[in-house]
């Protein structure tokens, strides 16, 4: 896995996001018989970016087994996570991890979980 900070990975978007439109503007022209041009397209509003959806994953653990262990799991059985109660998790978002924090229970919500940020990679203080 991935170790990113998160200004990192807003830069890596927006490069990919102007490449997209590079391609989509050097198609369209050509389509349209003008002509193909290799400059730069324009530079996509950081607003735009900011606004673009993403799955943030909490990872609380790993299990390795096989195929046949895995057929054989089944309810009430308790598997054993490679992390330890209070140890800290990662927070990842596209396969890349962006920081770490703790799983805590929410107040007056008994059965709710929530997060306690530890760490954002590349913010200051981490």
């Amino acid at each position: 896995m991935k170790t990113m900070g998160l200004e990192s990975l807003q830069d890596e978007l927006s490069e990919h996001m102007s490449q997209m439109g590079a391609l989509s503007e050097t198609g369209e022209e050509a389509a349209a018989g003008g002509p193909v041009s290799a400059t730069a397209p324009k530079s996509r509003s950081p607003i735009a970016i900011q606004n673009i959806p993403l799955e943030l994953e909490v990872i609380l653990g790993r299990i390795g087994m096989t195929v046949a262990e895995l057929g054989q799991v089944g309810p009430g059985q308790v598997l054993s996570l490679n992390k330890m109660i209070g140890e800290p998790i990662d927070l990842v978002v596209n396969e890349t991890k962006i920081g770490t924090a703790e799983l805590i229970a929410l107040e007056g919500e008994p059965t709710a979980y929530g997060l306690k940020i530890l760490s954002i990679e590349g913010s200051e203080g981490a």
